[in-house]
């Protein structure tokens, strides 16, 4: 590539310098398979930016991810002699019919003119209801959280779509119901889409959550999971069969697990019963869509077994009941004012119109996403080193982990983010002593048993397990994109149960804590533990259902760690317990100083480091 159009030397040889040359993350990324084919990059974010002016068009460069790999491509030029194989740069697009400039982010129910043949066998995505009167936030200091509720008909906002596609009637759409059907045996999956104009490009989501309300079952429990969309999606035009008019599913039902759906979820729950809410955790993803690195095309919740017949009926953005329309809550902070980068030397081209509204790019190929699956990645970066399994020891190194990084937009003044680590916290692994740990009981409310092998949790919530990490390996500036909680279960009392994690809120004394007191002459506000102003979250952080014994079972704290971290909460550790007083099961999981070092309990943080605090 040259320098640049005037001949300007580059920041550092192979244009590596992050501030001047490049970015520091990809716009885009996939993963090769094999020659003889076309590979797409979805650069809807990066086009639209040029497009708009706020970043000069100096073109894109092309690389590998990593520097060890001895791969290499060879990719037909603009040179070559096959006309058809050169590069291409295929954009959709609208032109408003009113010449009145518009807001870039807030689409409205102005007519467009849109080409309906921009690429074969496929539509331009037209917003079902006007989007304009999203809520907005107050204006507010670097640093400072804000919450935002996206849920149709509060505070004005429109910008909620739902629907549900049905095996057995794969060209009927639902949109306009009250409810929606997720279950019986994977033949009913439901779409959901939440416009997110209100929130700044330059906003760092530190939580985010989907919440749905079933009013309605087939009487079993069920697992639930939600998975990011791939491709462009029309909820009114949706079927078991299309993701839009003349844009079919790779596979019926949206399971292609390359350009449908990935295909791990990106968030999973087991229900409890119904007339209640359910909360999936997809802080990620909506990172993703917030920064631009991965087009917003909404969420498919779904059944996990093919095999169950249980189904869910949930509440829709058409019921009449608005309270109980599906919501995004999304909490972030604004990381910095965006200002222009060094490069951004370029205006728009004259003949472009300022109307023009962007829509997600037509190409149904991989979009970016945190699986290991092979699809594009946001963290593609492959550094030599041992694939994390549930029974590993590892090394507090940096891990290969294909996990989301939340990334400012173009112009934020942040420390780029090169490097992501993982480390494994656990007692007498490498050295580490930062671990404890115990369990309390009702019926010997004065025993302690801080050195035991085991630590007992069950029996309708009679047996309560407490553990704490010292996080002192972990960088107080560090952002953590996910982390676990693994124990090791090793005996149970011959039925599985139901368990949920919850932080603690007092200071507590491995080897004095009994089921009266959390320290010695200090009792909790309630027995056990089970004042939930003064000694534990009234909600849990993490739940999950057992399945027998001899393995691993994990718990995602990561906005947990990141509150200890970051000291909003202090870190007194958290509790493990049934979850309800109903199940007579136990468990016995390995304890911190029980002999077998690889089994006992750990904590697994996956971070990189933002800017010194």
């Amino acid at each position: 590539m040259e320098p640049s159009r005037e001949w300007q030397p580059v920041g550092q040889p192979g244009c590596s310098d992050l501030s001047t040359d490049r970015r520091a993350m990809p716009e885009s990324s996939v993963q090769t398979k094999g020659i003889g084919k076309w590979y797409a990059f979805d650069v809807t974010g990066l086009v639209r930016s040029w497009l708009e002016g706020s970043m000069g068009n100096n073109g894109v460069l092309l690389r590998g991810t990593s520097p060890v790999l001895s791969d290499a491509f060879y990719f037909a030029s603009a040179q070559t002699d096959a006309i058809e194989l050169h590069p291409r740069l295929v954009i959709t697009y609208c032109l408003a019919s009113s010449p009145t400039s518009m807001p870039r982010t807030s689409p409205t129910p102005t007519p467009s003119i849109c080409p309906t043949n921009t690429v074969p066998g496929s539509a331009t995505r037209t917003p079902t209801a006007p989007l304009t009167a999203t809520p907005t936030p107050s204006p507010a200091s670097i640093g400072s959280e804000i919450t935002v509720v996206l849920q149709r008909g509060t505070n004005a906002y429109t910008g909620s779509e739902d629907t549900y596609i049905h095996k057995w009637n794969p060209d009927t759409n639902y949109c306009s119901l009250n409810s929606f059907r997720v279950g019986y045996r994977q033949q009913y999956a439901a779409l959901l889409y939440f416009d997110l104009a209100s929130t700044p490009a330059n906003a760092l989501v530190t939580e985010a959550y989907l919440e749905v309300y079933a009013g309605g079952w087939g009487g079993s429990d069920m697992t639930l999971e939600a998975y990011r969309i791939l491709r462009r999606l029309d909820i009114c035009q949706a079927t078991w069969n299309r993701a839009s008019v003349g844009n079919p599913w790779a596979s019926p039902g949206g399971n292609d697990t390359t350009t449908d759906r990935p295909a791990t979820p990106d968030s999973s729950l087991t229900t409890r019963g119904v007339n209640k809410w359910y909360r999936f955790r997809l802080t990620s993803l909506v990172q993703d869509w917030v920064s631009g690195r991965l087009a917003n095309n909404g969420i498919m919740l779904r059944g996990s077994s093919p095999s169950s017949s249980d189904i869910f009926y949930f509440t829709s953005a058409q019921s009449e009941s608005i309270s109980l329309r599906p919501r995004l809550v999304v909490t972030y902070r604004l990381v910095a004012n965006p200002t222009p980068t060094p490069s951004t030397s370029h205006t728009p081209t004259p003949q472009i119109s300022p109307t023009r509204t962007q829509t997600p790019t037509p190409i149904p190929t991989s979009a970016a996403t945190p699986t290991t699956t092979p699809i594009s990645s946001t963290t593609p970066t492959q550094i030599p080193s041992a694939t994390h399994t549930a029974t590993e020891t590892g090394t507090p190194s940096p891990s290969a982990i294909a996990t989301n990084t939340p990334t400012p937009q173009p112009g934020v003044t942040v420390t780029p983010v090169t490097t992501e680590r993982t480390v494994i916290l656990q007692q007498g692994n490498e050295g580490y002593t930062g671990c404890e740990d115990t369990y309390i009981y009702q019926q010997e409310a004065g025993g302690n048993y801080c050195s035991l092998n085991m630590f007992k949790v069950g029996y309708r919530q009679q047996y309560t397990a407490w553990l704490h990490f010292d996080l002192s390996p972990i960088p107080a500036n560090a952002i953590v994109t996910r982390a676990t909680l693994q124990v090791y279960a090793a005996a149970w009392g011959g039925s599985n149960i139901s368990l949920e994690v919850y932080r603690v809120l007092r200071k507590v004394s491995a080897c004095q804590a009994t089921w009266n007191q959390a320290e010695s002459g200090i009792p909790w506000g309630a027995p056990g533990g089970n004042d939930t102003a003064t000694d534990r979250a009234a909600m849990p952080d993490s739940k999950g259902l057992t399945n027998g014994i001899g393995k691993w079972y994990t718990f995602d704290v990561t906005m947990l760690v990141q509150d200890w971290l970051n000291g909003h909460f202090a870190n007194h550790g958290l509790f493990l317990r049934g979850a309800s007083p109903f199940e007579t099961g136990t468990f016995d999981f390995v304890s911190a100083d029980n002999a077998s070092v690889n089994l006992r309990p750990k904590l697994v943080i996956t971070y990189f480091e933002g800017p010194s605090q």
